[in-house]
């Protein structure tokens, strides 16, 4: 769930919090209150545009997910993943000694680029461009884009892309928390599945035409 709390001019953070329930609907663990995502407001207390809350481009945004026995989140602020128990305790933390990656103002210029070119036509464009152009930039990228646990409890985290980057970097963690793989990712597939031999993929071409794909896995020995 998500918490917005006092506003201010400029940047901003949300509060997210995580509980979960037994079948019956009571509390079952309370996995306590998260940073949530980072927004821009440019004018407060305003009624048009500028008043409105802005996801600002490469923020941080809150990333949980669960898997038989543990629930993991992450705030992106840098590479650490907090991994609980299902009655809520934490049982570890998930660290790389990773440095985080600069945003450069050509980051900037090429994510508005890619935007406005999804736009239906140039006036949508124009304002797209206007839009993020208002918006200002992180220092870093946050540290992961995306987190999913597969059938045998390791964790996969993806590492967040700059814009123009197709390689889609995965680190694999054992249910131990120790790093066990790296996975490169076929481009422009995102993983919808990860199976004990198999990997369920969702596909799309040039065209955003979307296909399913099934990719068979190889596990090192003894993973």
């Amino acid at each position: 769930m998500r918490r917005i709390g006092e506003l201010q001019e400029g940047m901003n953070r949300a509060h997210t919090f995580y509980r979960s329930c037994n079948p019956d609907g009571s509390m079952a663990a309370n996995f306590g209150d998260k940073p949530g995502a980072e927004f821009f407001i440019r004018e407060l207390g305003g009624s048009g545009p500028e008043s409105r809350p802005a996801l600002i481009p490469f923020g941080k945004q809150p990333l949980a997910t669960v898997s038989t026995d543990r629930f993991y989140f992450a705030a992106g602020d840098d590479y650490e993943i907090e991994a609980y128990e299902p009655h809520g305790r934490l049982a570890r933390l998930i660290r790389l000694d990773r440095d985080p990656v600069a945003v450069t103002a050509e980051d900037g210029s090429r994510n508005i680029e890619e935007t406005a070119a999804s736009a239906a036509h140039e006036n949508e464009a124009r304002m797209i461009r206007q839009r993020l152009a208002q918006l200002p930039l992180p220092e870093t990228f946050p540290a992961f884009a995306t987190l999913k646990a597969d059938a045998l409890g390791y964790l996969w985290a993806e590492r967040y892309r700059r814009p123009g980057q197709e390689d889609a970097v995965w680190d694999v963690f054992d249910p131990d928390g120790v790093l066990a793989a790296q996975v490169v990712m076929p481009p422009r597939v995102y993983p919808l599945e990860i199976g004990e031999d198999y990997l369920l993929g969702l596909s799309w071409d040039e065209l955003e035409v979307e296909y399913l794909q099934l990719y068979s896995l190889r596990r090192p020995s003894g993973n």
